[in-house]
């Protein structure tokens, strides 16, 4: 199982980029055409933007923004990599109320759990891939100069279903 924190340093790392650009051109390809076909559903977000470390004396940390959540929304405005989150809050105005929507995942030592039912199966979304088990926080603070936050682009990956064995 690959660790959170293994995949998202695969984004930081040089000898990867070259797949990684691959990766997200291919996603901006399928966002394009999930768009075409009546837009993206919530449950089939997969670009988001990672917060590798929030600043102790931020806004955002004292409204709880931890560390390995991952930004989805300004404002109710999808936002798919830190170039469209720096888009969106270079349009804010000083002091203005902003509302930062994330995902926190469930991780257990280290790796992300996937969903599942009281049966102990898979939940499975409309295509048939299992979902990461996470809830959605939001964080209201005023618009600053500093959003006080390291952050990355991160895709999700699609967890792998691992057969269950009989003992």
């Amino acid at each position: 199982m690959l660790k959170a924190r293994e995949f998202a340093s695969l984004h930081s790392d040089e000898r990867w980029q070259p797949l990684v650009l691959l990766m997200q051109e291919a996603q901006a390809a399928r966002r394009e055409a999930q768009r075409k076909e009546g837009g993206e559903k919530e449950e089939e977000v997969r670009d988001v933007i990672y917060v590798s470390s929030v600043a102790v004396d931020s806004a955002l940390y004292a409204e709880g923004m931890r560390d390995n959540d991952m930004i989805t929304h300004i404002n109710d405005l999808r936002v798919n990599n830190i170039r469209e989150l720096q888009t969106a809050w270079n349009k804010l105005v000083l002091g203005e109320q902003v509302k930062i929507t994330a995902r926190r995942y469930t991780i257990v030592n280290d790796s992300l759990v996937a969903e599942t039912n009281e049966d102990g199966n898979y939940v499975l979304n409309e295509k048939g891939e299992p979902q990461w088990e996470y809830e959605l926080v939001t964080f209201n603070i005023k618009a600053s100069n500093d959003i006080g936050l390291a952050a990355q682009d991160f895709t999700i990956p699609i967890p792998r279903l691992v057969a269950k064995t009989e003992d």
